[in-house]
């Protein structure tokens, strides 16, 4: 079975009804995914859409939800933001459907928001515009974004802080300048060799051999690809050892036991 908290603002969502959690849902927290087509409508405007949700989420009246509609994909940037209003989402090009998705999705002016491989089917140009562009809505509308990649580049570009996941943990977090300059837990020196700008060229890129943990696996996770791994990361979860304000990773190598270190255990990170 599937288990874990979500705590938001020191609320936990979990235990959450239905009621209380359509207060959440758009309002203060919200998401936008790789695909746009699969969070807007093919039959109906973009603009159209927008405002239902402005609506919907603020109590707004059908003006009010009109002119929030298109505030909202002004700020997104889009050229002609009047005239895309009565637009359809086949009417417009993949980068402005997905600024159109990410509009939709902050249309209840959330706090929170979840960006989900946003720039995966988009060409690099676009990909670079967009990723400015949520840089810049963080600075005007004051919005946490949590951006999901499978590219180390992209957060590189614009987070604060970087969290390494595997096998559905969190095994590393800390600035991107730390996790370049001195990657803590093995998967993440994993992932950095893996660039092909670290490969010279005419060689195969570094793979790692090995499958995933099953799901009751009691250790480190990565222990089962890892060559270097220890005793105990085959027997027992890792703490967060922390070796900075910012910096820290749950691999057992960090312990004072093994590698003599005083780097303070953290419960979360």
């Amino acid at each position: 079975s599937v288990q874990g908290s979500i705590t938001f603002k020191g609320r936990e969502l979990t235990t959450l009804g239905e009621r209380q959690l359509r207060q959440v849902r758009g309002r203060q927290i919200a998401a936008v995914f790789q695909d746009p087509f699969n969070a807007l409508n093919p039959t109906k405007s973009v603009g159209a859409q927008i405002a239902a949700q402005a609506a919907h989420c603020l109590g707004l009246s059908r003006a009010q939800a009109k002119a929030r509609a298109l505030e909202l994909l002004d700020l997104m940037r889009l050229t002609h933001a009047k005239a895309r209003f009565n637009q359809l989402p086949l009417q417009l090009s993949g980068g402005e459907r997905q600024r159109c998705a990410l509009a939709l999705a902050l249309a209840g002016k959330p706090e929170l928001l979840l960006a989900d491989e946003i720039t995966t089917a988009l060409d690099v140009t676009v990909q670079a515009h967009l990723l400015t562009l949520l840089q810049q809505l963080c600075h005007e509308l004051d919005l946490t974004v949590i951006l999901v990649s499978h590219n180390l580049a992209l957060p590189a570009r614009i987070a604060d802080r970087i969290g390494v996941m595997y096998a559905g943990r969190l095994i590393e977090v800390g600035t991107a300048q730390e996790l370049y300059e001195n990657p803590l837990h093995p998967y993440t020196r994993a992932l950095y060799q893996a660039l092909p700008e670290r490969v010279q060229r005419g060689r195969d890129l570094f793979t790692l051999p090995g499958m995933m943990p099953p799901a009751d696996f009691p250790g480190d996770p990565f222990a089962l690809r890892d060559p270097e791994a220890l005793r105990i990361d085959f027997a027992k979860r890792p703490p967060y050892f922390a070796v900075s304000a910012e910096h820290a990773a749950a691999s057992w190598k960090l312990s004072p036991e093994i590698c003599g270190s005083k780097y303070p255990i953290r419960e979360k990170l």
